[in-house]
This record gives structure tokens, C-alpha cells and sequence, in this order.
């Protein structure tokens, strides 16, 4: 006889059903996380007078409640995103702001509605204090300065996609500890700029990388979109496979040197640039767009008074294809157009420095700067902020950022009144051949007029306080003959606006050149009365 067997039914006891609801718990939770990019934190500045912008991550259908001062909104989480704004604010603080979700409230203290700038480019903008020859004193300076001034610092990340939010970010605020991370051109801008604006507080969102091209900063769109940007992103993607190869070789030889010095009781040698950041993929540090990705996209809507771009030096290094410094112009101006469609702003303003002086053999300054000139020349709400009176011609991280950071602060001044800021330097309009002779037109902003001057601090100072001054010569100026031989030339100042130049050694001069050199600290002369040099040009007078 065979017996089937039995099905034993047992009720579920209610501690298993317990045991399992908590099992699965995290995993609702994890989806309902209030979540907002870490710029939205303690000590952080909000644009003064525009929308305040908000957003972040949870669970869908929550309603979110965020709360300024009296300030109130809300919205509701829609396919795991929410944003919304909050009406234009006056200058002011410290005020706490809550961000709820009904379950979740997110707390943050002393938060201050001013300015809002965005600090980009390469490591002249980023150079800290503390890495400054004079570290001390200067963090001491800082230290006594006002408490308003802030910057959001955070961590490099490349990324292949625009990323949520930045690494490791946070608010630092003249904290003694921290002082020495605030980016030196950043806070010398900073406190110029309150200078003018009395209790406003300034917060500097730095997102430069040092050593970058303007490539690492193309956005996704431009990448697909504009062809010269393309086709470096086709080039980069397709030497993966090549450089992975390179990389690996030169990883076994690094590791075959790191063990033979640990056999021999020898230090550990340092790993070397080439596989020191990993193998070349879609989230390198050299991907075109990735730093654009990680360090910027986060910031995408963010109220903003305008962006600093401070870049081009790596774009000038003599060891690139001549191409790619013939399309520096053209990238950079639909670089610029690029950001403001990701911010939604058409008339965002970007303030270009245009390379101070340097000298290097590596390095050849000149196109550049021509190029960066091109590129605001060709955009509205964008303004060229000539230095070469500034710079070191020993070290391509100048110390002496007082200078720049003084005429930036100008610049944006004029932005933030709503006066005409874009030119700050008079600019060349005609050039007229008679002869041997050239006769140059400027056109000088406001009531201005052409001065010879010098790099001289105190000289320009004393200057612009209207101090009368001995006469200086105009030097930095050439006229070039037929055969393309560059000639020194006689200059000299013809009412508030011209200068006429002529030379005995060319009877009829082709082109006419001004500061066509990476240093020129010694042969600058050409200023308004306001204190701002003109900057550099080669004219063509045949045409």
C-alpha cells in the first residue's frame, strides 16, 4: 500500500509577517530619500533679486515644502525629481531654510542671499591661498575680512553624463581652518566686489580644473551637435582601445619597478601622470565634456549674476596640432552658447580674462588671446577683460591676481547697475595707411580718453586718481613691410582717441601690430584714462 503524502498547511505566524514588512521596508525608503545637490547647504549664497531656484530627488507623488525666511513653496515629486522656485529675494541673512517632504525635513543654517558667481577655467583660477609664496600672510588677510564672503569647493570628477551633484561639496565661509582653499583671484575679486556693494554677501562657486583644455568643458549637446567639437570627441573615443593597450604596458612596467624597490628596501616610486588617473575611458579626467559633466552640470539652473572663465593657457601649449588652436575661437564662443542654453539664460553674462603676460617656449600666447578676443567680439553679454599688463614672465601661476581681480569686479559691477560693461578697454575701430604713415582709431568707453602708461601699479593708479605724469613713450607697436619683416615704429598720441605711427624704414607699411609677443610687460603703453589697457591686435591694411 502506498501512501500519498501530506500537505501540512500552517498559518504564517505574525512575527514572520512582521519580519518580512521590515526586510522589505528599506527598500520603500530608498526610494522616498529626500535628496538635494550639496551646494544647497549650510553657509551657501543665493543669487540676490532673480528666482530662486531649487530642486532635488523623492519618492513620487510626496509633496515638497521648502521655507526661506517668510518665503514659502511647494511642489510635488514627479518621475523621482522636483523643482520649483521660490520669488526674487533683497540681499540679506543669515536665515534658515527647511526643505520637507512630510516625513523628511532638511535643516540649513546661515544662509545668505547676495551674489552668485561662477569661477571657471584652469588652475588660474582655481590657485588657492594657501599655495600662495606668501601663504601666511595672506590667509591672515583673509582671515580679518568679512564673513559674507564665501565659495563652494568641492572635488574633481569627470564624468561620461551630466551628474546629479558634485563630489564632496561644501560651503566654506572664512573659517580659520579653511580659509587658505578659497581660490586667491577669487576672494581678491570677492572683496573688490564688496567694496562696492556694502553687506552683500559674495559666493564663489569655483568649478576650474587645472591643466585643461576647453574641450573638457563642452557640454553633452555641443559635443553631438558642433562639428569641430564632434570630431574630438570621435578622435578621443576612438583611441581607447590604443591607449588602454599603453596603459596597460606601462602599468606592468610601474609595478615590476615598484617591487624590485621594495626587494632592495627602497622607497616606492611615485606613479607617473600616464597611468596615474587610470586607462583612458568615458569618465577620464582628458574626456572631452568631462569635466563639464561633473564639476558644472550639477549647477545647471542655478541663479547665477555671471560666470568668470579663466582658461586657455593649456590650449596654447606649442605641443598641439596648429588645428586646434584655429578652432579655439569658434569653441569658445559656442561653448559659451552651450552653457546658457543649459541654464536656460540667453543672455547669461561671461567675463573672459584674456592670457596675461608669460614667457615660455612651450607656450605661444599670442593666438589665443586673438581667439579669446574673436569669441566675446562675436557673442552679446560677453566681455573681454584684458591683463597683459599682469603676469610673470617666470611662472604661469602669477601671484600679483589683485589687478585682474580689481577689473573683473569692475566689469561686474557695470552688469549688476545695468550700465554698458562688455567694454572695459578701448578697441581698436580704424586703421587708416597714408603713405608711410598709419593713423589709429579707438573707440574709449564712457567719457575716456587714450593715456601712454605703463605696467606700473603705481603709475596706472596714480593715473586714474588723475595725478599729472611725466609722458612715457608708446612702445609695443610694429609695421610690417611687403616682404613680412616687422619694424619698430614711432608713435604718438593725436587728441583723446588716436595714435599715429609711422617708420622710415617702410615706405608702405602692410599690417601693423600691437603686443604680438607672450611677454610684454616692458613694451605695454596704451591705456584709457580709466586705467585699462588696450589689448592686443594685428591689422591687415591692404584690405
Amino acid at each position: 500500500m502506498i501512501h500519498k503524502p501530506t500537505t501540512i498547511t500552517r498559518p504564517v505566524s505574525l512575527a514572520l509577517c512582521l519580519w518580512l514588512a521590515l526586510l522589505l521596508l528599506p527598500l520603500h525608503t530608498s526610494l522616498a530619500k529626500l535628496e538635494v545637490p550639496s551646494f544647497f547647504g549650510d553657509h551657501m549664497v543665493l543669487q540676490r533679486e532673480a528666482p530662486i531656484k531649487l530642486w532635488g530627488k523623492g519618492d513620487n507623488g510626496t509633496t515638497i515644502t521648502v521655507r526661506l525666511e517668510n518665503q514659502n513653496a511647494q511642489t510635488t515629486v514627479k518621475n523621482g525629481h522636483w523643482q520649483l522656485e521660490l520669488p526674487p529675494m533683497k540681499a540679506g541673512g543669515p536665515y534658515p531654510m527647511k526643505i520637507s517632504d512630510g516625513t523628511t525635513t532638511l535643516t540649513f543654517s546661515d544662509v545668505q542671499v547676495g551674489e552668485v558667481i561662477l569661477l571657471a577655467g584652469q588652475s588660474n583660477a582655481r590657485w588657492q591661498i594657501s599655495r600662495t609664496a606668501d601663504a601666511p600672510a595672506r590667509i591672515a588677510m583673509a582671515r580679518a575680512g568679512s564673513g559674507t564672503i564665501r565659495q563652494f569647493c568641492h572635488d574633481y570628477r569627470a564624468a561620461s553624463q551630466p551628474q546629479f551633484d558634485v563630489l564632496n561639496g561644501k560651503w566654506i565661509a572664512n573659517d580659520p581652518q579653511q580659509v587658505g582653499l578659497f581660490s586667491l583671484l577669487g576672494y581678491y575679486y570677492a572683496q573688490a566686489l564688496q567694496r562696492n556693494n556694502p553687506n552683500v554677501p559674495i559666493g564663489i562657486i569655483e568649478v576650474a580644473v587645472g591643466g585643461t583644455r576647453v574641450k573638457s568643458w563642452f557640454t553633452p549637446r555641443m559635443l553631438a551637435e558642433h562639428p569641430s567639437a564632434h570630431e574630438v570627441l570621435v578622435r578621443y573615443q576612438e583611441a581607447i582601445p590604443a591607449e588602454r593597450q599603453k596603459y596597460d604596458n606601462l602599468l606592468k612596467q610601474y609595478n615590476a619597478s615598484a617591487e624590485a624597490a621594495k626587494a632592495a628596501g627602497k622607497p616606492t616610486p611615485a606613479k607617473p601622470s600616464a597611468i596615474k588617473y587610470g586607462p583612458l575611458d568615458e569618465n577620464h579626467p582628458q574626456r572631452p565634456g568631462g569635466y563639464y559633466n561633473g564639476r558644472v552640470a550639477p549647477f545647471r539652473g542655478l541663479s547665477a549674476r555671471a560666470v568668470i572663465w579663466y582658461q586657455g593657457e593649456s590650449d596654447a601649449a606649442v605641443n598641439l596640432p596648429p588645428s586646434d588652436r584655429e578652432h579655439y575661437a569658434e569653441q569658445l564662443e559656442a561653448m559659451i552658447s552651450a552653457w546658457r542654453q543649459d541654464w536656460d539664460n540667453d543672455s547669461l553674462p561671461f567675463m573672459v580674462v584674456q592670457l596675461p603676460s608669460f614667457q615660455s617656449t612651450s607656450f605661444n600666447y599670442v593666438p589665443i588671446r586673438a581667439a579669446q578676443a574673436e569669441a566675446v567680439e562675436a557673442l552679446k553679454n560677453a566681455g573681454l577683460v584684458v591683463t597683459l599688463d599682469t603676469g610673470n614672465p617666470d611662472d604661469i601661476h602669477p601671484y600679483g591676481k589683485q589687478v585682474v581681480a580689481e577689473r573683473l569686479a569692475d566689469m561686474t559691477q557695470g552688469i549688476i547697475t545695468g550700465s554698458r560693461w562688455e567694454q572695459q578697454s578701448p578697441n581698436l575701430i580704424k586703421a587708416d595707411r597714408q603713405g608711410r604713415v598709419v593713423l589709429l582709431e579707438f573707440s574709449c568707453p564712457g567719457d575716456s580718453v587714450l593715456r601712454n602708461a605703463s605696467a606700473s601699479v603705481e603709475l596706472l593708479l596714480e593715473m586714474i586718481r588723475g595725478k599729472q605724469q611725466q609722458a612715457l613713450p608708446l612702445s609695443g607697436f610694429e609695421l610690417v613691410d611687403a616682404e613680412g619683416h616687422a619694424h619698430p615704429v614711432s608713435a604718438q598720441l593725436l587728441g583723446s582717441n588716436k595714435v599715429r605711427l609711422w617708420s622710415e624704414e617702410v615706405s608702405e607699411p602692410v599690417r601693423v601690430n600691437y603686443l604680438q609677443a607672450d611677454n610684454v610687460l616692458s613694451t605695454i603703453s596704451l591705456y584709457n584714462s580709466e586705467g585699462y589697457p588696450v589689448g592686443p591686435f594685428s591689422v591687415d591694411l591692404t584690405r
